[in-house]
């Protein structure tokens, strides 16, 4: 497209440019599809050679007509047409518009031999014929005029069955239904849309299935905006009895923390990150969660620190496995006092992990550790 038109290169040579070529291209206008005869449109930016005033037309086209006119007589007596429309042919059949490429060849014309197209007949003193088959051309590759779009329209989002054509485990189909209904939507109708995903999660009369998809597809459209949510929402579901809900709250706030970590609520993280009380399906990614933001919020390490204080050594194992996970990524992070005191579990699964984290945790020096969530100090 170009200057917001579709866009035909007409290739052809100069001696039949305004007996023939201008003709194809007054019959592309009256179509309203541009044409571009290369040697009459200005320089678009970067081009310095007549090479790339070529390529960089090309790359601007839908389609490519070669118009192959007799230009050449050769002793042998054959007829040959410009070497430039050869050349533009092949460079046409070298971009994404290689499916859009018509040759239109005069009856006398002999192609090379490693181009062998199907050609339509070009009479350059009858040129109705040809005319008539661009027309037909242009109608089969469905190219349609068109204008520079300006805004797109908002169009409303159905929010009766949100879940209809999806299955559990398929997030990109999720992504790119929530992409597609977003890309002309409000964001009042955006956030519509994410309050009738929460009602779906929350209703008691959902199927599990029903849940679990509206899941992904509210962590899809928090990846697109994160704002479409507010803290509301995501403590209803985090709090419900419901462990589906609670998978849905998790999900969500991983997202935030991917894309807002400072507007993640870490106490309702911390509720749901417990091995001992909680679902796998719940605590492990709730834990993840609270590794990605510890990255930049201490809060966040000091609640994964404070689960090796639990009572239950299934929690004391997973804090563990987390900073152990940390170290890998930050060792300055880790607070030497909670290796220590893992280093005294009375668990040994916990004792030899804790070993593990102090030869990780040592690779970071004192420096690193002063500085390792401000560069600046008050």
């Amino acid at each position: 497209m170009l200057a917001g038109r579709t866009a035909v290169f007409l290739s052809c040579s100069e001696a039949y440019k305004l007996s023939v070529a201008c003709k194809f291209r007054d019959t592309l206008d009256a179509m309203g599809i541009k044409g571009i005869i290369v040697t009459e449109e200005p320089n678009l930016v970067g081009v310095f050679t007549l090479e790339d005033k070529v390529d960089a037309y090309l790359d601007a086209s839908d389609a490519f007509v070669a118009l192959c006119t007799p230009d050449n007589t050769l002793s042998t007596g054959d007829v040959e047409t410009r070497r430039n429309i050869i050349d533009e042919i092949q460079r046409a059949r070298s971009r994404p518009l290689r499916d859009r490429v018509a040759v239109f060849k005069s009856q006398a014309v002999k192609l090379p031999s490693n181009i062998q197209p199907v050609y339509e007949r070009l009479d350059p003193d009858d040129l109705a014929p040809a005319l008539e088959k661009l027309r037909l051309q242009i109608e089969a590759w469905d190219l349609r005029s068109s204008h520079p779009a300006g805004p797109a329209i908002p169009r409303p989002i159905h929010l009766n069955d949100p879940t209809k054509g999806l299955q559990v485990g398929e997030p990109e189909q999720a992504e790119r239904r929530v992409l597609n209904l977003f890309l002309d939507s409000s964001k009042d109708d955006q956030r519509a849309y994410v309050e009738r995903l929460v009602g779906l999660i929350t209703d008691e009369r959902s199927s599990q299935t029903d849940q679990l998809i509206a899941g992904a597809l509210l962590e899809a459209a928090l990846g697109l905006d994160p704002e479409l949510i507010g803290t509301e929402p995501i403590e209803k579901l985090a709090r419900s009895d419901d462990p589906t809900c609670r998978i849905a709250a998790v999900g969500a706030l991983w997202t935030l923390a991917l894309t807002l970590p400072g507007r993640v609520p870490l106490d309702l993280v911390a509720i749901l990150c417990r091995p001992a009380v909680e679902d796998w399906y719940v605590w492990a990614p709730a834990l993840a969660t609270l590794q990605e933001l510890a990255l930049s919020r201490p809060e966040a390490l000091a609640i994964i620190a404070e689960l090796t204080s639990s009572g239950n050594v299934d929690d004391r194992y997973a804090a563990t496995r987390a900073l152990l996970d940390l170290a890998k990524v930050r060792p300055e992070i880790i607070p030497p006092s909670i290796v220590e005191k893992l280093k005294r579990d009375r668990e040994e699964s916990i004792r030899e992990s804790a070993r593990v984290l102090e030869a990780e945790a040592a690779r970071a020096s004192a420096h690193a550790r002063d500085r390792a969530y401000r560069r600046f100090f008050i």
